[in-house]
């Protein structure tokens, strides 16, 4: 685990938000990242 993940589920716990939301939100970002990859 890197510091930004333990940062990130601190946040999260801070602003009520479930860690599957987070997981969630990092799926999506991943698929967008690599949506942008092919895309170059």
């Amino acid at each position: 685990m890197d510091l930004e993940w333990v940062e990130l589920l601190t946040l999260a716990r801070a602003y009520g938000i479930s860690i599957e939301e987070v997981k969630a939100f990092l799926q999506e970002t991943r698929e967008q990242n690599k949506e942008v990859l092919v895309v170059k």
